[in-house]
C-alpha cells in the first residue's frame, strides 16, 4: 500500500507588479465611487437650478445613487462569479463613465436620476470589487498594505467630494 503525499501549496512572499497594478486599479475605482457619493451634494443647488428641479425633487439626485449602490453591493459577489473579476471591473468602470457623461449632459430631472441610478449601480460594484482584488491578488503578508490603500480611498473620497464639487461648480458651472 502506498501513501500519497499531500500537495503543498507554496505561499508567495511578495506580490508581482501586475498584482499591485490590479490593486491600484481597484482602489481607484473605489475612490471614484466614494468621491461620487459626496461630489454632487455641494453642487446640488446649482444642479437643481440648471435642470429646473425643486428642493424636494433634487433630493432624488443623491438618493438615487445611494439606493442603487446599496442594492448592488451584495450582488457583487454573484456578479464576480458570473462574469469574472476582470470582466466585472472593466464593465462597471466603462458603464460608470457612460453614466457620468449622462449626468453631465442631463437637461431634465428624469435624465439626471437615470444617470445617478446608473452611477450608483456601477459605482457600488467597484467598492467590493476592490476588496476582492486585494484578497485574491495579494499574499497574506501584504494584504494589510492593500487594505490600508483601500481604507485611504474610502476616507479621501468623501472628504474631497465636496471640495471638488464646489470647485467644478464655480469654475465649470
Amino acid at each position: 500500500m502506498t501513501l500519497s503525499r499531500p500537495t503543498q501549496v507554496v505561499a508567495r512572499d511578495r506580490a508581482s507588479l501586475s498584482d499591485w497594478l490590479a490593486v491600484v486599479a481597484g482602489t481607484l475605482g473605489a475612490l471614484m465611487a466614494t468621491l461620487d457619493i459626496s461630489i454632487v451634494n455641494s453642487a446640488l443647488p446649482v444642479v437643481q437650478g440648471e435642470i429646473g428641479a425643486s428642493g424636494t425633487e433634487g433630493t432624488w439626485i443623491g438618493t438615487a445613487y445611494l439606493v442603487a449602490e446599496i442594492i448592488i453591493i451584495p450582488l457583487s459577489a454573484w456578479l464576480t462569479r458570473l462574469l469574472g473579476l476582470r470582466t466585472l471591473l472593466l464593465g462597471v468602470t466603462c458603464l460608470f463613465m457612460v453614466f457620468s457623461i449622462v449626468c453631465g449632459l442631463s437637461t431634465s430631472l428624469g435624465m439626471m436620476i437615470v444617470g445617478r441610478l446608473g452611477q450608483g449601480m456601477t459605482g457600488g460594484a467597484l467598492i467590493p470589487t476592490a476588496m476582492t482584488i486585494i484578497a485574491t491578488r495579494l499574499p497574506l503578508a501584504q494584504q494589510a498594505v492593500g487594505n490600508a490603500c483601500f481604507g485611504a480611498t474610502a476616507l479621501i473620497g468623501p472628504v474631497l467630494g465636496p471640495l471638488l464639487g464646489g470647485w467644478l461648480t464655480e469654475t465649470m458651472s
